[in-house]
């Protein structure tokens, strides 16, 4: 969450700081691209928790 929440606010200074639409562009490309990674990320660590948890014994 925090990681989501830095991700956005740096996204928000940076759309401030763009002065074309290039840049516009550019920067929104970037950031879902990064989003996206990150979301992949998050369900490699959910499922790895999920296979951990189901195990026999576990908890």
């Amino acid at each position: 969450m925090k990681v989501n929440a830095g991700a956005t606010l740096e996204y928000a200074r940076e759309l401030g700081r763009a002065r074309t639409l290039a840049e516009l562009v550019e920067l929104s490309s970037t950031h879902a691209r990064q989003q996206c990674e990150l979301v992949l990320k998050q369900t490699e660590l959910l499922r790895s928790l999920a296979q951990i948890m189901t195990k026999p014994g576990a908890g």
